[in-house]
């Protein structure tokens, strides 16, 4: 939450400002709505999004709504067909929605955490009593990405599996599965129903903090280099 609450500063700030030059314009919407990125439960995301879209509401002088899609995809989409004029995306989404234009986006402000970094970090977590303690002994095990469309999730640690290790993780996994969103990945292991699964680290911290897991349920056996947080 320390990096949303930047992230609404700024939003704010640029929004704000947008508002007071144009709300005469005839053409200003009398609404926006806002697409959620699904890196947890639906109702989950919502709760965490309210406060910011109610302040961005109160500062634009429209009403700001919210759409949360079920995958992380849907929220490309939805800036594409103009279900949403507003949403953040990964760095992933984000190539792929300004790819060719697809969804026609521009960047407006990039998440920063309340310590001032514009990055995080990929990982692989395991269950604490687990006896996998790097990503070579997980041959055979089962495993869980969260979305195709996330950054964290699946593009960093695929690209690590492929290009560092030299596997193909349908064939070194005895399963693979897509749990759908970074909460469903660490819940997983969490509760064992994993061997492993790819997340990041301000998502474990956060759960965490929050009492969602237990504090040290969890061991990271893989970090990956910085990533540009999202948009």
């Amino acid at each position: 939450m320390h990096g949303l609450r930047w992230l609404i500063l700024v939003f704010t700030m640029l929004l704000t400002i947008t508002g007071a030059t144009f709300a005469a314009d005839p053409s200003w919407p009398k609404e926006l709505t806002f697409a959620l990125l699904s890196t947890e439960s639906a109702p989950e995301v919502g709760r965490r999004w309210t406060p910011i879209l109610d302040q961005l509401s109160k500062d634009l002088g429209i009403p700001v709504k919210q759409v949360a899609a079920t995958d992380y995809r849907g929220s490309i989409e939805a800036l594409k067909f103009n279900k949403a004029q507003i949403g953040q995306l990964g760095p992933k989404g984000y190539v792929e929605a300004s790819n060719h234009n697809y969804a026609n986006v521009e960047p407006v402000v990039q998440l920063q955490h309340a310590n001032g970094s514009l990055g995080y970090r990929s990982c692989l977590v395991v269950h604490a009593d687990s006896d996998l303690f790097s990503p070579e002994d997980s041959a055979g095990k089962t495993f869980a990405f969260n979305d195709p469309n996330s950054t964290s999730g699946y593009l960093v640690p695929m690209t690590f599996f492929l290009m560092e290790m030299g596997i193909e993780p349908k064939d070194h996994f005895s399963k693979l599965t897509f749990s759908g969103s970074h909460e469903a990945s660490i819940l997983a292991v969490a509760n064992k129903k994993v061997d492993v699964a790819s997340t990041n680290l301000p998502d474990i911290q956060q759960m965490t903090r929050e009492g969602k897991i237990p504090r040290g349920a969890l061991r990271v056996i893989w970090v990956s280099r910085a990533v540009c947080n999202s948009v």
